[in-house]
Order: structure tokens, then sequence, then C-alpha cells
């Protein structure tokens, strides 16, 4: 079966052939198996890294099967796939670095929604380790979606990532929350408007017991962001200068 699946991702990976997607698709679609570990992992991230194909038949398709993966797996075990996930993102983001890089798989809300459930569940009920992985992953995501792609998903990531800005968590893991965070902002501000008196509060909440560091320039362009979009922004930012000037890391500024 293994060697059927390689076949059939080459086929559309080599020559740009719809078939092969689309009867991968469709084989997941009807199997009423559990998945092979070793399928899925060839499987998952063939179809996310269609996500990037020129060819929007080819992209429905590859969102479909990712969709399709996920419903037919037993409940509970979907987070075992955030490793795969991850993964895929990190490949797709090192082959279009640069400025404003829109995946096609990521132009639509879908794309992000076929794998939702997995990031859902390792924010809301995983260990660190997995809530990490989970942050990294929406970082990744946010940064190669287009505003409408993002926008109906905002909220559904602010809310469990702003519980991840605490000291718990790995300085890594923080910084790809606010980044996360600041993507959210100048992509679509509206969508996370009503998380900005939390996000100032947690952003205000580290500066107090973080040495920034490394941190200190994202953290800024966060708060910044938060601190415009705020609806008593100059009360907020009065209380900030009153903090910063007895507080040493005032270079934040």
């Amino acid at each position: 079966m293994l060697s059927a699946v390689s076949q059939l991702v080459d086929e559309t990976a080599e020559n740009n052939n719809i078939i092969g997607i689309a009867l991968l698709r469709k084989w997941v679609e009807s199997s009423e198996l559990l998945f092979d570990e070793g399928i899925v992992d060839e499987i998952l991230p063939a179809a996310i890294g269609f996500y990037t194909n020129k060819s929007p038949e080819i992209v429905e398709e590859a969102i479909a099967t990712v969709d399709a993966i996920i419903r037919q797996t037993e409940q509970g075990h979907a987070i075992e796939f955030l490793p795969l996930v991850k993964k895929s993102l990190e490949d797709i983001a090192a082959t279009n670095a640069g400025e404003n890089i829109v995946v096609p798989g990521f132009n639509k809300p879908e794309g992000f929604a076929a794998f939702l459930p997995v990031i859902k569940d390792a924010l809301f009920n995983g260990t660190n380790g997995q809530k990490e992985q989970a942050i990294a992953t929406c970082e990744l995501f946010t940064r190669l979606a287009s505003s409408s792609g993002i926008l109906k998903h905002a909220m559904l990531i602010c809310g469990p990532l702003i519980r991840c800005l605490g000291d718990r968590f790995l300085t890594e893991a923080r910084k790809s929350a606010l980044q996360t965070f600041k993507t959210l902002f100048e992509k679509v501000p509206t969508g996370v408007k009503i998380f900005v008196p939390q996000i100032q509060t947690e952003l205000f909440k580290l500066l107090q017991v973080e040495n920034l560091g490394s941190l200190k320039n994202l953290f800024a362009t966060t708060l910044c962001h938060a601190l415009c979009n705020h609806v008593k922004s100059e009360t907020v930012f009065n209380d900030l200068i009153q903090f910063l000037l007895v507080n040493e890391d005032a270079k934040v500024l």
C-alpha cells in the first residue's frame, strides 16, 4: 500500500497531474481502516506540500486530503500528527523565504481549517511541549497565509495563544507567540481587536517578569500594535510610561 501511495504522490509532484492527488483523496475518504502510521507519514506531508502548487484544482484536492485524514482518525489521536504538520510548514517556509509570501493553500480559510482540530487539541489539552509545537505552527501559518485565509481563524488562534506568553513556556515559544500576534495585527487587525485588552495585560506581565533580551524589538512592535488598537490607548500608554521609568528594561521604548 505504501508503494501505491508513493506512486500517486509522485504522479502529482513530477507531472503536476491532478489524477494522483485526486485518487489519493478518494482513497482516504472512502477508507474505513485506521491509518497505518507509515502511510500517514507519507500522505500528510505530501498533501500539505501541495498547498504550494500553482494549480487551484490540485490545491483543492490537497486540502480535502488533509481534512479527510484528520476526520478519519480516531478521536484523540489526531494530535499525534502535530510534528508532521509543523515540519511540513517549516519545509514550505524554508523553500518560500521572503516577505509577503502567500501560499495558495492558505489563501482561503479551508487550508488551515483542515488541520485546525490538531492545533486546537494541542493548545487546549496538550502537554507543554505539544503547546509549544502548536504555537510555532500558528506562527508559520500566519506568516504564510493571506488576510482572507487568516481572518476566520484569528479569534480561534488568539484565545488560547494569549495564555502562552507566560514564563512556563520556553523563550522560543514566547517568541513564536509574539510573532503570531504581530502578524495578526498587521494582516487582520479587526479579527483580534476584541482581544487587545487581554493581549496588552499579558504583555505588561511579561515585561515585569522577564528580561526580554533578544525578544525586545519583537515585544516592542507587538506592544505598539496593541496600544494603537486599544480603546483606552492613552491611559494604557501613560501606565506603561510610569512603569518603565523605574524599570531597567526601559529601552523597550
